[in-house]
């Protein structure tokens, strides 16, 4: 589950952004035909980083109430304490996924793993760690689409594709970002405090992705029970553009 999962059955007609998966219309029709169902829906929104502005005015009084409240804070991510950051946003993943469908936590090695492949596409600039009165409460990390500054590689790196990629990253050619992690931790749902960091950590991200050139931000994935995600995607000013469905089949003894 915190992989790429889910089959697309909507959305078809945008390309697939980084870490998540794509397939073809007849897929779903015939997984169906196949006595598979759905079991649940997730959504990625899609946000114009650029557009829908002025926030509404319930984002602007949770930022500022976030801003002005001294027992919410957030830094960036230290690149010095690389690995004990990406180790301290999953311990708020694991503490804020652990209710949702089909949630299994990210054991130690498999942190380890994540950190090194990802460190790559993580700016600190980009990658936001929140507290509330002085405790670990919240984290967001956008990332660059890798699937679009590999356009024209035929799904090669060899020989040479890798050089190319690794340059266009560094030049900061793709418009495309998503948010593949984010989280508050249980104990802070539906607070003011923990509202207010999430709203300031995504302008924050929002306002450097802009700096760098990228235009549009996916959130992905949501579960569609998910409403306080939801919520969260929507005060973004972010719309659902794609859904991908889980399937199931019983198995009979």
């Amino acid at each position: 589950m915190n992989e790429e999962v889910g089959m697309l059955v909507d959305g078809f007609d945008a390309p697939n952004v980084v870490l998540m998966s794509y397939g073809k219309p007849y897929y779903p029709p015939a997984l169906e035909r196949a006595g598979y169902s759905k079991a649940i829906d997730m959504f990625a929104f899609q946000a114009d980083i650029h557009a829908g502005y002025p926030r509404p005015k319930m984002t602007r009084m949770m930022v500022d109430y976030a801003t002005k409240h001294q027992d919410v804070t957030w830094r960036k991510l230290d690149p010095k304490n690389f690995v004990q950051d990406i180790e301290f946003a999953m311990e708020v993943f694991n503490d804020a996924w652990g209710n949702n469908w089909g949630f299994l936590p990210f054991p130690d090695a498999a942190i380890q793993h994540l950190a090194k492949e990802m460190k790559p596409l993580i700016s600190p600039d980009r990658f936001y760690i929140g507290y509330i009165e002085g405790k670990l409460a919240a984290f967001i990390c956008l990332i660059p689409d890798l699937n679009e500054l590999a356009e024209g590689f035929d799904g090669k790196l060899l020989p040479f594709n890798w050089a190319k990629l690794l340059w266009r990253l560094k030049l900061g050619k793709t418009r495309q970002s998503r948010v593949p992690l984010m989280g508050l931790k249980t104990e802070f749902h539906n607070t003011r405090k923990g509202l207010g960091l999430v709203a300031a950590l995504c302008e924050e991200a929002f306002a450097a992705a802009r700096k760098e050139g990228f235009t549009h931000c996916e959130l992905s994935w949501i579960l569609e029970d998910n409403e306080s995600m939801i919520a969260i995607c929507e005060q973004a000013s972010a719309k659902p553009y794609k859904t991908y469905r889980m399937y199931e089949k019983r198995i009979d003894a």
